[in-house]
């Protein structure tokens, strides 16, 4: 059965991402993009909220809330953050520095729950790391503000926190409340994303209205929002809602049977893999030495963390 929490959690996190980036599309402001992510925090809500009462009812112990907290805090900042990011970065840039979101719990896992990693495991990282990099870094898209590259960063931190909440959770309740948790970390996610609309909406009209131009009937339909234009982002939105509900709850349930480093790098590094091969045999892609290097470098990565769990 693990293993089929491992295939979800590879195939839903990769595709993700594609779905994030068609979201940011739709976004005319900072208030849009605090808003969005209303789009798929509900609906996982609900859906956690049933599948707790159906299984023994709803658990507010510290063990599930604190995390949830946590898990919730971290949510939103990385949907903000990461929408705003894919509108102000190149596409491949924004990835390259979320993919490496997988090493925060792993350092935090080690720091603050005190879980040891083999030597292995550490050289299998770096590896995942290099593919991230080889695969993205020199394509030459442009130029980031620092602005931008730290709203990349937050949202790498954001998620990395999210799998390090699920491991917290798993950690001090092993296999139990899970349900719940997932449930109090989306109610509160959509609870900061609601009272940070209303604060950036007023702080883009404060700042609208200091600009001369403003006045012009041209400049107040631009800025005006769209709701037909929104309405496009509903779908991807709700995938993204599917993408993530599935990832983190196998994330969940793969947290017993690996420790941080394995489970992350593994995913990450077939997550990948999956990319590339996709890549060449749907799209027809070239063959470079890229994704030759990439290719080894991962099966090697997942290879250095699974020795570990022999």
């Amino acid at each position: 059965m693990q293993y089929l929490y491992l295939a979800l959690a590879v195939l839903t996190s990769g595709y993700s991402g594609v779905c994030y980036k068609r979201v940011s599309a739709g976004s005319r402001s900072r208030a849009d993009s605090a808003l969005m992510p209303v789009i798929w925090f509900v609906p996982l809500t609900v859906v956690f909220l049933v599948i707790a009462l159906a299984t023994g009812g709803i658990d507010a112990s510290a063990g599930v809330l604190l995390p949830a907290l946590m898990g919730g805090i971290a949510s939103a900042v990385c949907a903000y953050s990461l929408l705003e990011s894919m509108k102000a970065n190149s596409y491949s840039l924004a990835i390259i520095i979320v993919n490496l979101s997988f090493i925060f719990p792993v350092i935090f896992s080690a720091i603050f729950l005190h879980e040891k990693f083999h030597i292995l495991q550490f050289i299998g990282m770096i590896l995942a790391v290099a593919v991230i990099l080889i695969l993205n870094v020199g394509k030459g898209e442009g130029r980031s503000t620092p602005l931008a590259l730290a709203l990349a960063v937050l949202s790498s931190l954001g998620n990395g926190l999210i799998d390090f909440s699920i491991k917290i959770q798993q950690n001090s309740m092993p296999g139990e409340g899970e349900y719940s948790f997932f449930f109090f970390t989306y109610l509160f996610a959509t609870a900061i994303c609601v009272i940070m609309y209303p604060f950036f909406r007023k702080a883009g009209n404060i700042s609208r209205k200091k600009s001369e131009d403003i006045d012009s009937k041209e400049e107040r339909d631009r800025l005006k929002f769209d709701r037909k234009f929104f309405a496009g982002t509903v779908v991807p939105g709700l995938l993204i809602a599917v993408c993530n509900g599935v990832c983190f709850f196998s994330v969940s349930r793969l947290t017993g049977w690996m420790n941080a480093a394995a489970e992350f790098t593994v995913i990450t590094s077939l997550s990948i893999v999956i990319s590339l091969v996709v890549g060449f045999v749907r799209m027809r892609q070239k063959l470079t030495w890229r994704e030759i290097v990439s290719l080894i470098f991962c099966a090697v990565a997942i290879v250095c963390q699974y020795l570990n769990l022999i």
